[in-house]
């Protein structure tokens, strides 16, 4: 198995399923997993772990836990999931495998959110317990995590704020640097090079704007950037594959936009035409595998 992708829709709209699909490796075509769709209880943020066992998604404020067949992408319950009261909406995987970091809201929308990271069990999945007082950031925020773990990124607001990981997990403030207006998604090239931040315009053509990342976990603007994403398109999600060639956008009721990955520069370029899927995507999509 090169690599899947997995695929929620959200549980309001009256599914309650997620979907599994295996990736050609060199077209970047999809086909579903056995057994796909599978049972899941209003479904929304999807997190695989870096060993490709496991994925963790966001069951309405619980998290439900499956371990992944390692050939055909099939799902399975893990023992115990869901784990309740372990909210991973605004969450992210740390690459290592060792935490999911996720923020965790509050009634008042506009009042801050606290972001901590939640321990996994490395040989069953199970979610713990963590010692780490939680930082502070914007309970609306997206949270990614640099491909060796040791940093951590938030989207709020108009900026994106660094925070380096210690101990335990445990987080402390690094930095912060501008975003474009009104970014809605970011995303982490598996080669750690590239940071991808999603711009929604409502009028024109949203854009994918794209930043180099130093060694230390700062960030500088690239000389491609921003690469247009067409008028008709309404992009929900962003995934990349494990090997780091195509960038899926999940679009609106329809099928997802592909992009080919230049893997000099980072710059996402569209495939022709698009391959057929088998299948509509949902707002939320993550790949997991093996390069």
């Amino acid at each position: 198995l090169t690599s899947n992708i997995h695929s929620s829709y959200d549980g309001n709209w009256g599914t309650d399923q997620i979907y599994s699909f295996q990736v050609n490796p060199t077209t970047g075509a999809l086909t579903p997993a056995p057994g796909s769709p599978y049972a899941a209880p209003a479904p929304s943020f999807i997190h695989p772990h870096p060993n490709g066992q496991f994925l963790y998604v966001d069951c309405a404020g619980d998290a439900c836990a499956f371990r992944v067949d390692q050939q055909t992408g099939e799902f399975h319950p893990i023992p115990g999931s869901p784990f309740h009261n372990v909210p991973i909406y605004r969450a992210a995987m740390d690459p290592l495998g060792r935490y999911i970091f996720t923020i965790t809201g509050n009634i008042d929308p506009s009042a801050p959110g606290t972001l901590s990271p939640v321990p996994i069990d490395a040989t069953t999945g199970e979610l713990g317990t963590s010692g780490c007082a939680p930082v502070t950031t914007s309970q609306s925020g997206v949270v990614i995590v640099h491909t060796s773990g040791a940093y951590v990124y938030v989207r709020d607001g108009r900026q994106l704020t660094l925070f380096s990981v210690g101990a335990n997990g445990c987080l402390s403030p690094a930095g912060t640097f501008s975003a474009p207006p009104i970014t809605r998604d970011i995303i982490m090239h598996p080669s750690g090079r590239i940071l991808y931040a999603h711009q929604i315009t409502f009028q024109s053509n949203d854009a994918l704007f794209g930043y180099d990342v130093k060694s230390d976990g700062t960030l500088t603007p690239v000389a491609w950037h921003p690469v247009a994403i067409p008028q008709e398109i309404m992009p929900l999600a962003y995934a990349i594959d494990a090997t780091g060639q195509f960038l899926y956008v999940g679009n609106w009721g329809t099928l997802p936009l592909v992009f080919v990955i230049d893997q000099t520069t980072g710059e996402p370029k569209p495939i022709p035409g698009n391959p057929p899927f088998a299948c509509c995507f949902g707002d939320f999509m993550t790949t997991v595998g093996v390069p």
